[in-house]
C-alpha cells in the first residue's frame, strides 16, 4: 500500500512539474519567438538596404566605432555566446542590457556587410531573454538555466525555421557527450512554439532544394572524403577564430582603433579582389553554392573576412558564415571527386557545421530540415565524420567534453575544449 501512496505521488509530482515545465517553456518560447521574429525583420531589412545601396558596404568602419562605443558605454564584455553557454551550466548570469546591445550591434554588421552571422546573436538574445524571464517570476537556478536553454532554442528557431535542429543544438551545445534531459520538453515547446510565432509573423523558413542520390559505396566514399577534408577546415577555422581576437588586441590595444582598422580591411579585400559577395552573413553564398556554384575561391575569402570581423569585436556569430565557407568548398570538392555539386555542398555545410559546434544530432536534423530529408544517410555520415575528426576544438570555449570522441578508453572525466587564445 505505501508503495502504491508513492508511485501515485511521484506521478502527480511530475505531472505538476510537466505542467510548470509546460507553461513556463511556452512563455519564453512566446516572448523569444516575438524578438526573433522582429531580429529576423531588423536583419532582411539591413540587407536589403546594403544590396540597394552599395556604398553602405564602406560604412563599415564607422558601425564599427559605433558597435565599440554601445559595448563600452554599457559595459558588455566579449563573451558573448560562451556567457549564454555558462548560464545554461549556472555558472553565470545574462544581463538583460545585453539583449538590445546585440540586437543593434548585429543589426550595424550586418547593414554595412562584416562578415558575421546571425545564429551567435539569437543564442545571445534568447538566452537574455530566458534569462530576464528567469528573473522576472523569481525562479531557482537550475529552473533559471533551463530558461535561458529555452529562449536560446526559441530565438534560433524563429529565425532559421528549423524547430528540430534548434532545441537540439542547444541541448547538445552544453556538453559534448551528454544530453540534459530535464530541459529535453522545455526545449522541444519552446522551439515548435516559437516557430509557430514566426509562421503567425509570415517569416519562411529557410529551405533547399538538392537531389535525393543514391547511397552506394563509391558515393559514401566521397561523402567521407567531403567530410574529412571539412574537418581540417572546421578546425583551422575555430583555431583562428580563437586566436584572432587575441592576436588582434596585442596588435591594436585601442578598441575603436581596432575594431576600425579591422572594417577597413573587411572591405577593401572584398572590393580590391571583386568577392563583395563574401560581405554579410553568407546565406547567399549558400544558395549559390547550392545551386549555380560560386567562385573557386570563395572560401578562402569568406573565411578570411569571416576571422577578421569576429576578431576585431564586431556582433553577429561564426555558423553562418561556417556554413557558407562549408558549401563554398564542397561545390568545389564535387567536381573534384565526381560528386554532384550540390550534394557536395550541402554535405560539407553539414560537416562544416558539425566540425565547429560537435552537435551531431542537431546537424542531422538541421540536414533533415533544410533539405527536406533528401539524402538522408549521406547527411548522417557526414555529420558522424565532422565530429568525429574535429577533436577538441570547437567555436565555443565555454564546451567540455564528457566522452571521448574515438576513444572509449578515455571515457573518464571532463575535459577541455582546446582554447588556441591561450596558445
Amino acid at each position: 500500500m505505501n508503495k502504491f501512496i508513492s508511485l501515485i505521488k511521484d506521478c502527480s509530482e511530475d505531472f505538476v512539474g510537466f505542467l510548470r515545465l509546460s507553461f513556463l517553456s511556452a512563455l519564453t518560447g512566446g516572448v523569444a519567438g516575438v524578438v526573433g521574429c522582429l531580429f529576423h525583420y531588423a536583419l532582411s531589412l539591413s540587407s536589403s538596404a546594403r544590396e540597394s545601396y552599395p556604398f553602405f558596404i564602406f560604412l563599415l568602419p564607422i558601425a564599427g566605432l559605433t558597435i565599440a562605443f554601445i559595448y563600452r558605454r554599457q559595459g558588455g564584455g566579449t563573451a558573448g555566446t560562451d556567457l549564454v553557454i555558462m548560464a545554461a551550466k549556472e555558472k553565470a548570469e545574462v544581463p538583460g542590457k545585453m539583449v538590445p546591445m546585440i540586437f543593434a550591434g548585429t543589426t550595424l554588421t550586418q547593414l554595412c556587410g562584416g562578415s558575421a552571422g546571425r545564429e551567435g546573436a539569437a543564442l545571445q538574445l534568447g538566452g537574455g531573454v530566458g534569462g530576464v524571464i528567469g528573473r522576472l517570476l523569481k525562479v531557482d537556478a537550475p529552473t533559471s538555466s533551463i530558461l535561458v536553454m529555452c529562449g536560446m532554442s526559441a530565438c534560433f528557431s524563429a529565425l532559421f525555421g528549423t524547430p528540430l535542429s534548434a532545441a537540439a543544438f542547444v541541448l547538445e551545445l552544453e556538453c559534448i557527450g551528454v544530453i540534459r534531459y530535464t530541459a529535453f520538453l522545455p526545449c522541444v515547446f519552446s522551439s515548435v512554439i516559437a516557430s509557430a510565432t514566426a509562421g503567425l509573423f509570415r517569416i519562411e523558413s529557410e529551405r533547399f532544394i538538392i537531389p535525393d542520390v543514391r547511397t552506394d559505396i563509391p558515393t559514401l566514399i566521397r561523402v567521407i572524403l567531403v567530410a574529412g577534408i571539412c574537418s581540417a577546415v572546421s578546425i583551422a577555422f575555430c583555431a583562428a577564430i580563437h586566436s584572432g581576437h587575441r592576436a588582434a588586441e596585442r596588435v591594436l590595444k585601442n578598441a575603436y582603433v581596432r575594431i576600425a582598422v579591422g572594417g577597413i580591411l573587411v572591405v577593401a579585400i572584398a572590393s580590391v579582389f571583386g568577392y563583395e559577395n563574401c560581405l554579410g552573413a553568407g546565406m547567399n553564398i549558400v544558395e549559390d553554392s547550392l545551386g549555380d556554384g560560386v567562385p573557386a575561391f570563395t572560401f578562402i575569402v569568406k573565411f578570411i573576412l569571416t576571422v577578421i570581423t569576429v576578431s576585431v569585436g564586431f556582433r553577429g556569430g561564426e555558423i553562418v558564415p561556417a556554413f557558407a565557407i562549408g558549401s563554398s568548398l564542397g561545390c568545389v570538392l564535387g567536381p573534384i571527386l565526381g560528386l554532384d555539386p550540390s550534394i557536395s555542398a550541402g554535405v560539407a555545410m553539414i560537416s562544416m557545421f558539425c566540425g565547429v559546434t560537435n552537435c551531431p544530432l542537431a546537424s542531422i536534423f538541421l540536414a533533415a530540415e533544410l533539405f527536406d530529408f533528401a539524402s538522408p544517410v549521406l547527411f548522417a555520415v557526414a555529420a558522424s565524420v565532422g565530429y568525429a575528426l574535429s577533436g577538441r576544438f570547437s567555436l565555443y570555449s565555454t564546451q567540455s567534453i564528457l566522452f571521448s570522441k574515438t576513444s572509449p578508453s578515455k571515457d573518464n572525466g571532463i575535459s577541455d575544449i582546446y582554447d588556441m587564445s591561450e596558445m
